[in-house]
């Protein structure tokens, strides 16, 4: 349902669309993720461990925390 995310290299000819997200601002300096491919959001599902990452969405309401990113 959720779908894990997997590091993978390099991109295979004719499958660049599946390695492609979108940032969307969320006005607040972080940014949330989009799947272009699945149209599911980058979510940090699991907070102990280490964490791990994964294709969810849409946003839940009250969960939007775990899918907010900052960059550098």
């Amino acid at each position: 349902n959720g779908g894990k995310l997997w590091l993978w290299g390099p991109i295979p000819n004719g499958h660049e669309v599946r390695y492609k997200f979108q940032l969307t601002n969320t006005g607040d300096g972080y940014y949330y993720l989009k799947h272009l491919f699945s149209g599911k959001y980058l979510c940090s599902g699991e907070t102990e461990n280490g964490g791990q990452l994964w294709l969810w969405g849409p946003i839940p309401e009250g969960h939007e925390v775990r899918y907010k990113f900052k960059i550098g």
